[in-house]
């Protein structure tokens, strides 16, 4: 991941951890879907390690204690990567800002993730397959628990 320098370089989205991008909230736009979350696309491109065609991040609030589930038990959302195409979400992440989908109803769909602007989001890009599959990895430990579950059932009969 190798960050600009110069006055052409945006400042946002920073990595605190591995895979943990921190940016302000740059607002909501209709030209994203339910699912979707929009970065400026150099931003995406020059300070992340997200993959756009394969990856998809969990989205929180920094400091929120409140999303106590595992992280892969968490939503995920693809990453937009913004450009004059979208015009409307772009104005909204000129130094990299997360963009949000601006759905009816999101407010009771997401009642955790109702950010005012500049607040501090989270896009956290597990690692590996994780990244990309997340159900493949849910489907994994469901299997193991019921594979379990048989052993249990085999030695109570």
């Amino acid at each position: 991941m190798g960050r600009p320098s110069g006055p052409g370089r945006l400042p946002y989205p920073f990595e605190t951890l591995r895979n943990w991008y921190v940016s302000p909230f740059g607002g909501r736009s209709t030209d994203l879907a339910e699912g979707q979350v929009g970065l400026h696309r150099v931003a995406v491109e020059a300070n992340t390690a997200i993959d756009v065609d394969r990856d998809r991040v969990a989205v929180g609030l920094l400091g929120d204690s409140r999303e106590a589930r595992p992280l892969i038990l968490r939503e995920r959302f693809e990453v937009v990567p913004l450009d004059e195409h979208r015009p409307d979400a772009f104005a909204l992440s000129p130094n990299g800002e997360v963009v949000l989908s601006q759905g009816e109803w999101d407010f009771v769909r997401r009642p955790r993730l109702q950010p005012q602007l500049g607040q501090a989001v989270v896009l956290n890009k597990p690692p590996g397959r994780l990244a990309a599959e997340p159900a493949a990895i849910l489907e994994l430990i469901a299997g193991e628990l019921r594979r379990r579950r048989r052993i249990s059932d085999s030695r109570q009969t």
